[in-house]
């Protein structure tokens, strides 16, 4: 079975090619120019060069295949350069659920969050998440929702980053990236009141 693959190239992406290539799957991805180098395994997937704004690249992700796995998110936005959660999050979830539905492609995973929340106090990433869970349930796509708290993976790195490092990279890092902070600094919460640090749940 093909399976298209959204979000290949990050890390929960790496383990589910992974998974699929060992059930004997052909995962679809559609990769950025620039970002092949990040595909496990590529001589066993299905690439397609484009990005999530490219309705023409979706379109031939799905092409053939009979489940669709969406993980892209951001856990830190780049407003300048257009990278939101609200662009890539939600309306690249809608985007592909729309074309999906025109290709006839039935099955539809999305990775959410836990927590995922509509209230104007909570995160951006929450806040697409949340939008993006309520779109796919309002469609007639077999769908199924997965809600993880943090992901934790293999320290050594080796071929792909572990996740808590990545965190460190992209949320305790100072402006301009990627130039790091010298010691650990409370980023869950909003304002600069160092004494609101641990308000946000994690």
């Amino acid at each position: 079975m093909k399976v298209a693959l959204f979000g290949g190239t990050g890390y929960v992406g790496s383990y589910i090619i992974d998974e699929l290539i060992d059930h004997d799957h052909v995962p679809k991805l559609l990769v950025r120019d620039g970002s092949e180098h990040k595909v496990i395994q590529p001589e066993k997937c299905e690439i397609i060069n484009g990005d999530i704004g490219d309705e023409k690249a979706i379109g031939e992700t799905l092409e053939d295949c009979e489940a669709v796995i969406y993980l892209i998110a951001l856990i830190r936005e780049f407003p300048d350069q257009g990278l939101t959660n609200e662009k890539l999050q939600f309306k690249g979830s809608k985007r592909v659920a729309e074309i999906a539905e025109k290709k006839g492609v039935t099955r539809f995973i999305l990775m959410s969050a836990l927590g995922a929340d509509p209230s104007p106090n909570g995160s951006k990433y929450m806040q697409a998440k949340h939008l993006s869970e309520q779109f796919i349930k309002s469609t007639g796509l077999n769908w199924t929702i997965i809600r993880p708290s943090s992901l934790f993976g293999d320290p050594r790195g080796g071929d792909r980053p572990e996740f808590c490092m990545m965190l460190d990279k992209l949320m305790l890092s100072l402006i301009p990236y990627p130039k790091f902070l010298p010691f650990p600094a409370p980023s869950f919460f909003t304002g600069m009141n160092p004494l609101d640090a641990g308000s946000y749940a994690l």
